[in-house]
């Protein structure tokens, strides 16, 4: 690994990473031995393995104070590649050429010794980090104060819980002053606050940090990244701005769902059991059952398959404001219906209500409808709300109040939506300020 002088942090280039597999253990010392001899012989000596690549040759160039995420579906070689960036990888072909001083967080615990205590960690830690002994006992209150795990830092590393790693790992590596942070899936496993906390201390601490991020939270590459990098088996497939690269990334993940569906295995989907069955509208619907964990209610009439859009893209899970959402169900209902009530509702993470409507409440009148199954379609727009995922619940009812029903079925988190909105919110959505003078 060697240093770059101008304004680029990092440069890769022809990087990538192959590994060798072996049948056997004495193949590797015959590819040794072999290997030798047929070199000295100034011949291709034969290959007893099989070449195994997890990075095929890429380039890129980071530039000082620039923010860049990685995205890219489980085994991409997004880690591989952090890895090699930061040098406890070698590489197979190519090379890293960096300017600064790295601050990694790589796995969860990486370079903690379970023995010593949280105390003892950030000392040991903050030399291999570069700090001076003075300036890690200057730092140590400040550190302390941000991982936030009690009297935890004077217990074994190794009786710590996973977000309790990623706490201190954390707080170490962003008051080293880094000039280079390099984070890879472990804000992940932190509870909700402190990823807010990180997120919030990144943007505003370190503005002028060059910070390269591997996730799989959309919501952080478009509220920190200013560039994306999207990486498939191995390959680049795109380099730029976050939202091409997202809607990218589904393309890519929306493929491979189908491949492996045609493969004959099991779907990378939770919670569903796919029909394949003719739709009401020109393409096919491929309904999915509703367990019946997910439903709720007095079950007079139950929703018990669903399937859904967005725009046109079948089964897509990216929002921004303006998208047409589209949710196709199925009602079976035990009882005639009158004075039907059908709506949604959108949760976040926590089980917030954060909007939603039904059809009296949107002025659409729903027809009566005899005891049976019933097909519906429902439509909305998604509105301009912060960056994040939030859930859909589906319900039916019968009354003539928008809020006071009877509920025969509540259908609960049937799809997750990733909200990517097109310009910053100050909360969870934004109220303009209607006028500003001076008195």
């Amino acid at each position: 690994m060697s240093s770059n002088t101008d304004n680029t942090a990092i440069k890769v280039s022809k990087l990538s990473k192959s590994y060798l597999l072996y049948d056997l253990p004495s193949h590797r010392l015959k590819q040794m031995v072999m290997g030798s001899l047929y070199k000295l012989l100034g011949k291709k000596p034969p290959s007893y393995f099989t070449e195994i690549p997890a990075l095929k040759p890429i380039d890129f160039e980071l530039e000082k104070g620039e923010t860049i995420a990685i995205i890219g579906l489980n085994g991409a070689g997004k880690s591989t590649l952090l890895q090699l960036i930061c040098g406890t990888l070698e590489p197979t072909t190519g090379k890293v050429e960096v300017s600064g001083r790295i601050a990694a967080l790589l796995e969860l615990g990486a370079g903690f010794d379970s023995e010593l205590t949280g105390r003892e960690n950030i000392l040991f830690g903050g030399l291999v980090l570069g700090m001076t002994r003075n300036q890690i006992l200057e730092r140590f209150a400040a550190i302390e104060e941000f991982a936030d795990i009690g009297d935890f830092i004077d217990y074994p590393v190794n009786t710590y819980s996973s977000g309790m790693y990623v706490r201190l790992a954390f707080s170490l590596a962003i008051h080293c002053d880094p000039e280079i942070l390099v984070v890879d899936e472990a804000l992940s496993v932190g509870d909700f606050m402190f990823q807010q906390k990180c997120n919030r201390f990144i943007k505003e601490k370190l503005g002028n940090t060059t910070k390269l991020l591997v996730t799989h939270d959309m919501g952080a590459v478009t509220n920190l990244a200013t560039r994306v990098i999207l990486i498939n088996k191995g390959e680049k497939l795109y380099d730029g701005d976050p939202k091409t690269a997202i809607e990218k990334y589904q393309i890519v993940a929306r493929y491979e769902s189908q491949l492996v569906d045609k493969l004959g295995e099991p779907k990378a989907r939770d919670n569903s059991d796919v029909q394949d069955t003719q739709s009401t509208e020109a393409d096919n619907i491929h309904w999915i059952n509703i367990r019946n964990d997910q439903v709720s209610g007095a079950l007079q009439a139950k929703i018990n398959k669903f399937d859904w859009k967005v725009g046109e893209r079948r089964r897509y899970d990216i929002c921004t404001d303006g998208d047409l959402v589209t949710v196709f169900f199925e009602i079976n209902s035990n009882i005639d219906i009158s004075d039907a009530i059908i709506g949604y509702q959108a949760q976040d993470r926590f089980g917030n209500v954060v909007f939603g409507n039904n059809n009296l409440g949107s002025h659409l009148k729903v027809d009566n409808f005899p005891k049976g199954s019933h097909r519906f379609k429902l439509t909305f727009r998604w509105p301009l709300v912060a960056s994040g995922k939030y859930s859909l619940t589906l319900g039916v009812g019968r009354g003539d109040s928008a809020l006071q029903h009877v509920i025969e079925c509540w259908a609960h988190n049937i799809v997750i939506l990733q909200s990517v909105p097109s310009e910053d919110l100050h909360g969870v959505f934004n109220v303009n300020i209607s006028s500003l003078t001076v008195v």
